[in-house]
């Protein structure tokens, strides 16, 4: 008959039997401990997956955002106006011609409604300088008929000797009314013809007190005076002076020197 084993004593006390597992059939195991050495470089690795994915997909989101915008500018630059006009005149041209040719001209988009285009340009000094304030016939009204053209225009004179010798009568058409002026030195009476004109004749119609030294001047504006005649030694009586068609609208008689004590006096002023 077999003995039983008798348990052992150790120095520190009995010491039970090493367990054996159970073989039992059908027994279940539980599961097996993963080291930490393996699970935590695991963790790390799936960490770093997950913020890739996620800068992944916000980069993605930001590139569609920005070619839909990209698209919306592109349409917008092409909302110009049915028609617009070339910078100094012309006539319209079809704004998608415009920006063709526009484009041809910088490589770049055509520009945004409102906005002026690179390839335009503004009008120079030029183009916006005043007409010249040269005079040439051409500019000028011809008189072919050869009227006169002081009667009954506007007059100015210096001075008068009174109510009854104003400067009106010297332009009225008739000789035995008169302007008479101050009696000094030195005095002018100018006629306004109304435009401008080519002037070929200028006759004088001297009463008793004339100029021995005056000057027969036109001018286009009034303020600028070209001398057609000039005379240190003025004898009176009608003076017949040939203008040479000079051109202007003012004609005045400037009376330097008179023949007595008395002053300028003109029968009649005749423009042709």
């Amino acid at each position: 008959m077999a003995r039983e084993a008798a348990p052992v004593s150790g120095a520190g006390g009995l010491v039970g039997a090493t367990a054996e597992p159970d073989a039992r059939p059908g027994a279940q195991r539980g599961p097996a401990a993963v080291p930490d050495s393996v699970a935590r470089p695991r963790r790390r690795w799936l960490l770093c997956a997950a913020v890739v994915g996620v800068a992944l997909l916000a980069g993605g989101a930001l590139w569609v955002l920005r070619d839909h915008g990209t698209a919306d500018e592109s349409a917008s630059a092409m909302a110009l106006p049915e028609s617009t006009n070339q910078v100094g005149g012309g006539p319209p041209v079809p704004a998608s011609v415009a920006g063709r040719s526009e484009s041809a001209n910088t490589g770049s988009a055509p520009a945004k409604a409102g906005l002026p285009s690179p390839s335009r340009s503004l009008p120079t000094k030029a183009a916006s300088r005043a007409p010249s304030t040269a005079i040439s016939a051409a500019t000028a009204l011809a008189n072919p008929t050869g009227v006169n053209l002081a009667l009954n225009r506007p007059v100015l004179a210096s001075s008068a000797e009174g109510d009854h010798w104003g400067p009106g009568y010297a332009v009225d058409g008739k000789l035995d009314t008169r302007w008479g002026s101050a009696f000094s030195d030195p005095q002018w009476i100018s006629i306004d013809l109304g435009a401008k004109w080519q002037i070929s004749k200028i006759r004088l119609s001297w009463e008793n007190a004339y100029a021995t030294a005056y000057r027969v001047q036109v001018s286009a504006g009034g303020s600028t005076w070209k001398s057609v005649y000039s005379t240190t030694s003025g004898t009176g009586g009608n003076i017949t002076i040939n203008a040479g068609k000079a051109v202007g609208r003012y004609v005045r008689v400037y009376g330097t020197k008179r023949s007595s004590q008395y002053g300028y006096s003109l029968f009649e002023i005749d423009v042709r």
